[in-house]
């Protein structure tokens, strides 16, 4: 039951950004910009917003989704409690997708993670008042 709990929420939460990447596609510089930029952002939000408006589908983005992690993972290792739920819901997301291979997939399994990191981070949130 707690297993199918979880990823409804993942699955209900995994939401498109849609926005455009602010950083120009072609350039050689491009993955160092744009860690760049997600590094930049205040909150987990702002950063997945960023890691998913460039992502690249291709295991370019897990280097993209650690960045994020970075942020994202300071509310939610606080507490050893969370820090276990968090880490048993990435669980999922790697069993999910331990049958497929390529770089399409290790993207896939990184965002599913992230998605997972940033809901409890989100919960953890100070109320806005």
């Amino acid at each position: 039951m707690k297993k199918v709990l979880i990823m409804m929420v993942i699955l209900v939460s995994m939401n498109s950004y849609g926005g455009e990447c602010p950083i120009a596609f072609g350039n050689d510089d491009y993955m160092d910009k744009v860690l760049t930029a997600i590094e930049s952002k205040k909150s987990c939000t702002e950063e997945n917003e960023i890691t998913e408006a460039c992502a690249m589908g291709s295991s370019m983005d897990v280097q993209f989704v650690n960045s994020a992690l970075k942020q994202c993972t300071k509310r939610v290792n606080r507490s050893a409690t969370v820090k276990k739920a968090v880490y048993d819901a990435s669980n999922l997301c790697t069993k999910k997708y331990a049958r497929s291979s390529g770089t399409l997939a290790m993207s896939a399994r990184a965002f599913c993670q992230l998605e997972v990191t940033m809901l409890y981070d989100n919960l953890l949130a100070p109320p806005e008042l």
